[in-house]
């Protein structure tokens, strides 16, 4: 079946949209009558199409086997377009289909590394809540990135950095990290545990994943898919329960 529909998907997507004599179809696709008896007679043999009253039309089997080759189609073309969100990532990585069917895929130009973490600024912008499960902490724009979240009138932000990050956020960045620290609606975690990518919840709408390089984010992806959501709450939730909730540190 899958080889006759690759070959014959346009004799049967023409039969599927109405049932059509032979000499319709030779009209309809500019093929010779030759042509089109030798398809006919392999989407029949396939089980895929039937002749009645003067007329081919598809089987129940055949439109099925149809929308599955499609669907099929379909997700390649979605991961070429992720592809080299893929290919940077380390070979442990492993990203569900459900965050790669659909998604949008952004990358880096080389000359502005930069230019990424403004496209997740964009999403971000407006939103009341968001959920950050991250390997890296992007020092120059930690503030950048709290002004923008706490913009709206209503928000909650929850982060989960690696330890290391806590350290050296709490280093470089001492203002803008007390400032977080004692904003109640801003919550900072802290994991001994590695993450190999970069995962986003903005409200209950993206699901994103930022893949991380020395100079920044390269990739980002973002989908809105229900099933990429529930994938990456449940991913979320996961790194959440081996976290531990960041206290400010005492004043010395």
């Amino acid at each position: 079946m899958a080889e006759v529909l690759s070959k014959r998907s346009q004799l049967f997507d023409t039969i599927n949209s109405s049932p059509k004599s032979k000499s319709v179809l030779v009209d309809t696709l500019e093929c010779s009558r030759s042509t089109i008896s030798r398809g006919l007679g392999e989407l029949r043999d396939a089980g895929l199409v039937y002749y009645e009253d003067g007329k081919w039309r598809p089987t129940n089997i055949g439109c099925l086997c149809r929308r599955a080759q499609a669907t099929y189609l379909d997700a390649l073309d979605d991961y070429t377009t992720v592809s080299p969100v893929i290919s940077d990532l380390p070979p442990h990585a492993k990203l569900d289909e459900a965050m790669l069917i659909g998604a949008t895929a952004y990358q880096a130009p080389s000359t502005t590394p930069d230019i990424l973490f403004e496209k997740i600024l964009g999403y971000v912008d407006g939103t009341n809540r968001v959920r950050i499960v991250t390997p890296a902490v992007m020092l120059l724009f930690a503030e950048k990135f709290y002004d923008c979240i706490t913009a709206t009138d209503s928000y909650g932000v929850d982060i989960i950095i690696p330890s290391d990050a806590l350290k050296r956020l709490r280093t470089t960045c001492t203002d803008i990290t007390s400032t977080i620290q004692s904003d109640d609606s801003f919550r900072l975690h802290h994991s001994d545990s590695t993450y190999p990518f970069g995962l986003w919840l903005i409200d209950d709408d993206y699901a994103g994943v930022a893949v991380f390089e020395d100079h920044g984010i390269s990739c980002f992806l973002i989908n809105s898919n229900p099933n990429a959501l529930t994938w990456a709450t449940e991913m979320y939730e996961s790194a959440k329960a081996d976290s531990c909730m960041t206290l400010a540190e005492p004043d010395r």
